[in-house]
């Protein structure tokens, strides 16, 4: 079984903790992004470094190229951090008088950045025909193909492209070991992401094939590389891209070295450790923010810049490894779409989930939340990229959002993540009490922005420091509310291939049957039958992913009725009416336990 889908043996009691507890069991299964797994290669192995130093290099070269593209490429969570990663980077480019160089693939689209769209990970054809419009010609590139657990087809379609495309360096980044690449079959291709693995093995004596794949270990909650997988990509391709953007008007020989990598990475890890500091403070917010699930209300994030995307992202990826519902976990940025910066611009006009300024909060939503529903004010370092009056602006238009929160009653949480200078920004501007607050988490980091010399001013530390205070707000509150068994996610949505069979084994390991029991069980609850046909047998799992994510559109919770088939053989209806009766799962599980 490949890394990032094994439990992790760290967390494997995280349901029964305390929110204390289970921080302390977050701080331990991040400190394996730096200390390893299982004696495999790490992120401090100097091979793994040497191979950041040339990716650094091939990027420093396309960046100074005239007609040079730097693709980052990734679904689900990787492509939300490759919009981020070259939202910033591009940023910094325009600071320096450059060209900005970074463009972005996200299965699925821009609607993908904050709203979860997990099926496009499937569909390698459309990504082939999409990197073929982001690389045209054969001007110098590199493309850096994202995936955590060397997966999804829609990298694998656009690495083969990039393999037999001129001028390019193609780069794999994922945390297993290439052996454990995915062998499972891709629907309408003769070829598995193995093969793609074996083709860039074959190619990287030349340099133009470059394979980033530390061990970082399994995740917290099994599967869910939003957490460690994210945050190990963001600061990868940030130490990447600093040290090439760094080493512009110097030598790039002596500025992109193992050392000057290793000295990065030491700033992200005691990032990460001044972050666990605060593990009282985090899970006080974490209980409030699980009790405000388990009692069906809604968490609402208001912030503004680069910190706001966090939490967009944050909250995007709740509804596939939770189950919850779209509106339950919302974010709502200062500037909406042009903070956004995304290709395909304003896209509010889709829907109301695609409304996602300050303006649209106050406009639509703040009315309709009362004293049970919870807002969450996410601050931190000024965002030194915008400019100063629309920064200004931004700032005014989030302390005018948090004045009428406050007006109606709303009980307001503050999360800020800065350096030890800055001051909360937020409370004494707006003349609330800090008892107002039902809870407030500050991070003090010693350093806010990754420092490197030639490198401008960033709010990398601060960033990498907010994702994980916002990753253990949401996974523990879901934890909380009893949507995760040990350490499994159990009321995940089947919405692609690889949460299809991810599906089968969380079944079969709940209900104590065999993998193809569980199948036949799965089956059963996305269709809604007692009788699986021979027809719902032959279909590709294409078709079993479309049927479940229409089931789920329609309320049917299909993993926790899959468990509840397989351990009750009841039909359907009956086996819904117990998770009904009883719908947090756990519980569930522990009576029909007892019956047995």
């Amino acid at each position: 079984m490949s890394i990032t889908e094994q439990s992790n043996a760290l967390t494997t009691e995280i349901d029964l903790a305390t929110p204390e507890g289970a921080v302390r069991m977050l701080r331990q299964a991040d400190a394996q992004m730096f200390s390893g797994f299982g004696g495999l290669e790490g992120l401090n192995d100097e091979s793994v470094l040497e191979a950041m130093c040339a990716v650094a290099r091939a990027a420093h070269k396309t960046i100074l190229a005239p007609e040079g593209v730097i693709v980052l490429s990734g679904c689900g969570t990787s492509g939300r951090v490759a919009h981020l990663i070259s939202r910033s980077f591009n940023a910094i480019l325009g600071e320096l008088g450059l060209r900005k160089v970074f463009r972005y693939f996200n299965a699925g689209g821009d609607g993908a950045l904050f709203r979860s769209s997990e099926a496009p990970e499937d569909n390698w054809k459309a990504a082939a025909e999409q990197i073929k419009l982001l690389l045209p010609g054969d001007a110098p590139a590199v493309y850096v193909g994202i995936t955590c657990g060397l997966s999804a087809p829609a990298v694998a379609s656009q690495i083969e492209y990039c393999l037999a495309r001129p001028n390019t360096t193609t780069v794999l980044l994922g945390f297993n070991p290439p052996h454990l690449a995915r062998t499972t079959k891709i629907e309408g291709w003769d070829r598995v992401f193995a093969d793609v693995v074996k083709d860039m093995q074959a190619r990287q004596s030349d340099g133009s094939s470059i394979l980033l794949l530390p061990v970082v270990g399994p995740e917290a909650i099994t599967g869910s590389t939003r957490m460690k997988g994210g945050s190990a990509t963001k600061l990868i391709l940030e130490i990447i891209f600093s040290l090439a953007t760094a080493s512009l008007k110097t030598d790039p020989a002596t500025t992109i070295t193992s050392d000057a990598a290793f000295e990065l990475l030491w700033q992200y890890e005691s990032t990460v450790r001044q972050t666990y500091m605060q593990v009282t403070p985090i899970a006080h917010a974490a209980n409030i923010v699980g009790q405000t699930l388990l009692s069906n209300h809604r968490l609402v994030y208001l912030s503004s810049d680069t910190f706001g995307l966090l939490a967009l992202i944050d909250a995007s990826e709740c509804p596939p490894t939770f189950n919850a519902h779209r509106e339950h976990v919302r974010t709502f940025i200062a500037g909406g779409y042009t903070t956004l910066a995304n290709d395909e611009g304003d896209m509010s006009g889709r829907g109301a989930l695609f409304q996602l300024s300050l303006s649209d909060f106050t406009k639509n939503i703040l009315s309709t939340l009362n004293a049970q529903d919870l807002v969450v004010i996410v601050t931190g370092t000024s965002n030194t990229h915008a400019d100063t009056a629309t920064a200004t602006a931004h700032r005014d238009e989030l302390f005018s959002a948090v004045t009428a929160v406050s007006a109606r009653g709303i009980p307001l949480m503050h999360v800020c993540v800065s350096g030890t200078a800055v001051t909360d920004p937020i409370s004494p501007s707006l003349g609330i009490a800090s008892t107002h607050f039902v809870s407030t988490v500050t991070v003090p980091l010693e350093h806010a922005a990754l420092t490197l010399a030639g490198l401008p001013s960033n709010t990398f530390l601060s960033e990498i420091s907010l994702k994980l205070v916002l990753n253990a707000l949401t996974t523990i509150g879901h934890v909380i509310k009893g949507k995760v068994v040990q350490n499994r996610m159990i009321d995940l949505q089947v919405s692609n291939n690889k949460l299809f069979f991810r599906a089968i084994g969380i079944i079969a390991l709940f209900s104590e049957t065999s993998e193809a029991a569980a199948r036949h069980a799965l089956l059963q609850a996305i269709y809604g039958v007692t009788d699986v046909t021979p027809a719902h047998e032959a279909a590709d799992v294409s078709a079993h992913v479309a049927a479940a994510v229409a089931a789920a559109d329609g309320g049917r919770r299909v993993v926790p009725l899959a468990i509840v088939l397989a351990r009750t053989h009841l039909p359907p209806t009956e086996g819904a009416a117990l998770l009904a009766a009883t719908p947090v799962v756990r519980t569930l599980l522990a009576s029909l336990q007892q019956r047995a």
